[in-house]
């Protein structure tokens, strides 16, 4: 049962720009284990926009490739399935929604940040024998409910951000106290909105504060990873705040120290060179 004061917000996500079909077709083949390179293919091959970034990403120094690629069948034969489909997400997310009109929100510090959470948290789901693929769309969504609240409720939520940079609050404290809800539920009624997969939908709810009997391992995944990405300060602000780890999360997922030095690494690695591709004025341009 949503509170009364969540389903009186719910109404601003129906007036959202819903991402295309594509997208949200995207989404719910995370959860798809048996998805061929052929059907990722005609999948985004559906969206010229999306189409059109991803090879000009996939011909980028970021892959390294000896040679022009042409043809979205080409990218995903080369770059691989998973990479692809990680791209095409990213690109027709970042296309879908506009958060100027808050003031205060730093959108590309936002797609930075949660870019390097999917990463973290695909790069974790590898040695914990995850779908990479699930555990890069649960980072990339952890936040939306942020994006959605400035898209929804502009002058209310650059309130929010207002008083968490003058009086240095939390975040989600300050969220519950002016607007009766937080990011973390709003972005759960969003993906109940998509219908997206349950997990999706559950990193998104909980993974500030991953209870006890967590509903699956990737609220803690995504908790841990949302952590790794604030603490390499990879969203590019100079007064990041680190959000608190669950002791929780830690311990259910028992990861090893050079699991996640690796993680690091790789994750800071990845996360350069792919900014340089994504964040490029061009990129962003739908936005201003």
């Amino acid at each position: 049962m949503l509170k009364p004061e969540l389903q009186h917000l719910i109404a601003g996500i129906r007036d959202l720009p819903t991402p295309n079909a594509v997208v949200i077709d995207l989404l719910n083949s995370l959860a798809d284990e048996h998805l061929s390179g052929e059907q990722l293919a005609r999948k985004i091959s559906q969206d010229q926009a999306i189409a059109a970034k991803l090879l000009r990403l996939a011909n980028t120094s970021f892959f390294g490739l000896s040679r022009q690629v042409t043809s979205i069948s080409d990218a995903v034969a080369i770059v691989g399935l998973r990479s692809v489909r990680n791209i095409a997400l990213t690109a027709g997310l970042m296309s879908s929604f506009d958060a100027g009109r808050c003031q205060g929100f730093e959108l590309e510090a936002f797609w930075r940040h949660s870019l390097a959470c999917a990463l973290g948290a695909e790069a974790l789901a590898v040695s914990l024998r995850m779908d990479g693929g699930m555990a890069f769309g649960t980072g990339l969504l952890h936040d939306m409910g942020r994006m959605a609240l400035a898209c929804a409720l502009p002058e209310a939520y650059a309130e929010v951000l207002r008083v968490c940079g003058e009086k240095d609050l939390p975040l989600l404290e300050v969220e519950q106290t002016l607007m009766g809800t937080d990011h973390g539920e709003f972005g759960a009624a969003l993906g109940e909105h998509w219908q997206l997969a349950r997990p999706l939908i559950d990193a998104m709810a909980l993974h500030h504060q991953p209870p006890e009997q967590t509903p699956s391992a990737w609220v803690d995944l995504v908790n841990v990873a949302d952590g790794m990405a604030h603490g390499l300060g990879l969203d590019g602000l100079a007064d990041e705040a680190v959000a608190a780890l669950s002791l929780g999360s830690w311990k259910r997922l028992s990861l090893a120290d050079e699991e996640v030095l690796k993680a690091f690494a790789s994750v800071e690695a990845q996360h350069i060179e792919l900014c340089q591709s994504l964040f490029t004025q061009e990129a962003l341009s739908h936005v201003n």
